[in-house]
């Protein structure tokens, strides 16, 4: 079942409200005299005349006033700008719902946090029906027990059906949070948008007793990152959890597709994306979730994740592919792999003349521009494209190390992306190192059999986009080529 998801009031005129607080995006910059580059996913905005001011104006934080509303709407879709609301006091219109299968250790922990909130936990055909009920009766949650186990999918959508407030807090069990309600304020504050459909916080992992739990504290799979974002597919923040997630009742329709089990979180998001509605990621407030009690367990998480991925392709078609990047990107990125600087170098500067060719013919710094972007798209796509190689070809590319041709470059292009897990972090555990590795090699393990059994080869694809090339600009690159060989 996938439902489907209603369209946001006004989607195409809805304005700022005036006096609303807005910051531009960390990742902004402006390029030359008129030119705005960043957001989510990364793209290259012309502002001309008074609209650069403006933008300046917010680069710290700034009112939206009655001429500023409509541009600031566009930079807020567009991922380059965020509102920022105080936080709300009064969660009378929230619901937390909890779906639970066989963990009555992890129920406690979330209930726990959960007091003082509306609570209603949906037990999915545990074995012991008994021992939760008198859990969550201690907690004076509300309780649904569905007599087979269907997913939690489907028992969050049982759940969400039965409430009555405007806001449904889905949390999982195990889940611990210090001061839930603050938390959730916090959330709440950003549904002051009519827009927003979804938040999410950041999901660490938890206490760090065990070298399983002290990889999953530095590295959960559930963790985005310590930067909050719009959440776009094919973006740095492309999804995000539902181990802890405010909606919108009113926006999710029906909810989950319950014919997933794993990635319905996904397909919802991206469905909400496709109608309209934003979503969004605040990284500045933190739930703790632990990590899988086994080490089998922790396996049959990272392949699930892989595996999932194929069914996903099949509802939303090219946004599962391993890598995406540009072709001349690629080009640089093979070439300085094996080593042939000068062919990186041409290739640049080729992208170079093909991106100064579509920017305006009034830009009077058009060279200085493309220049840059060339540059600062070469840098942004390093770190992502060679960290999804490894994800998604790991032993691929260490099966290569075979072949005395391919060693060198398949060894750099593994270690790269490898190591990419570490930026941003302030030291290197090295027993984390297998533990990384493993972990890429579970997922890979199951994004590969997934693409094999439901014959979806599109996620094991690199997407290079489409960029207008004409015969000169490949003769060019042609002659630099050879010239950079003699």
């Amino acid at each position: 079942m996938s439902s489907i998801i209603p369209a946001p009031a006004s989607r195409d005129t809805h304005e700022l409200a005036r006096g609303t607080r807005v910051i531009l995006d960390a990742s902004a910059e402006f390029v030359g005299a008129e030119i705005l580059a960043g957001g989510s996913p990364w793209r290259v905005l012309r502002l001309p005349g008074a609209s650069r001011e403006v933008a300046e104006a917010w680069r710290h934080g700034g009112q939206v006033d009655e001429s500023s509303a409509r541009f600031a709407r566009t930079l807020i879709t567009y991922g380059l700008l965020h509102p920022e609301y105080p936080n709300v006091a009064d969660l009378s219109e929230v619901t937390v719902v909890i779906p639970h299968w066989n963990d009555e250790r992890g129920l406690t922990t979330t209930l726990r946090s959960c007091r003082g909130l509306s609570v209603v936990v949906v037990d999915d055909g545990s074995d012991d029906v008994g021992a939760w009920r008198s859990i969550a009766d201690e907690f004076g949650a509300r309780t649904i027990s569905l007599e087979e186990n269907s997913g939690p999918g489907f028992a969050r959508n049982q759940g969400a059906a039965g409430v009555t407030t405007d806001f449904v807090l889905f949390l999982d069990t195990g889940l611990a949070v210090a001061d839930l309600t603050s938390v959730v304020g916090r959330l709440l504050s950003h549904c002051n948008d009519p827009r927003v459909a979804v938040v999410a916080p950041r999901i660490t992992g938890g206490h760090e007793d065990s070298w399983r739990s002290g990889f999953e504290k530095r590295f959960s799979p559930l963790d985005l990152g310590p930067a909050s974002s719009l959440v776009t597919p094919q973006s740095r923040v492309s999804y995000v959890p539902s181990a802890a997630l405010l909606v919108r009742r009113s926006a999710i329709g029906e909810g989950f597709d319950t014919s997933i089990r794993v990635g319905e979180d996904v397909d919802l998001v991206w469905r909400l994306h496709d109608a309209g509605w934003l979503i969004r990621y605040d990284a500045s407030v933190t739930v703790a979730h632990p990590a899988r009690d086994s080490w089998s367990a922790w396996w049959r998480q990272r392949h699930a994740y892989g595996l999932s991925a194929a069914a996903l392709a099949e509802r939303h078609p090219g946004r599962l592919a391993p890598a995406h990047i540009d072709p001349w990107s690629f080009l640089s990125w093979v070439a300085l792999a094996f080593g042939r600087v000068r062919i990186a170098t041409a290739s640049s500067l080729v992208a170079q003349q093909i991106i100064q060719r579509q920017l305006p013919e009034t830009l009077s710094d058009a060279p200085d521009v493309a220049r840059h972007l060339v540059i600062r798209g070469l840098w942004r796509s390093a770190g992502p494209t060679g960290r999804s190689l490894v994800r998604s070809f790991g032993p691929l590319l260490l099966a290569a190390t075979i072949l005395r041709y391919l060693r060198r470059p398949a060894l750099a292009i593994f270690i790269a992306g490898t190591c990419v897990r570490w930026r941003g972090q302030s030291r290197v555990v090295p027993r984390d190192i297998p533990l990384a590795v493993a972990d890429d090699l579970a997922y890979a393990s199951g994004l590969w059999r997934g693409a094999v059994t439901r014959r979806q080869w599109s996620v094991v694809t690199p997407q290079v986009s489409k960029i207008p090339v004409t015969i000169p600009d490949t003769i060019r690159w042609l002659k630099n080529v050879i010239r950079s060989e003699r």
